[in-house]
């Protein structure tokens, strides 16, 4: 089962792409990020369908469907 899924068009992570905001730690030098770690994100960071555009919140986005065997 996927876990995202737009609430628009239907498009489920299994088959398309999402921009969430979240929060992440970088480990930044001279040169720019290294590495990032830690990301995290909740059902009220800002979220978008990247196929259709429709924006929200990840709870808007949550795919609560059954899985069928």
């Amino acid at each position: 089962m996927s876990d995202f899924k737009c609430p628009k068009c239907n498009v489920t992570d299994m088959e398309g792409w999402f921009n969430v905001s979240g929060r992440a730690t970088f480990v930044v030098d001279s040169d720019g990020v290294e590495d990032y770690h830690n990301v995290e994100w909740d059902d009220e960071a800002p979220m978008n369908c990247r196929t259709c555009g429709h924006s929200g919140i990840v709870a808007d986005f949550t795919n609560t469907e059954e899985a069928t065997a």
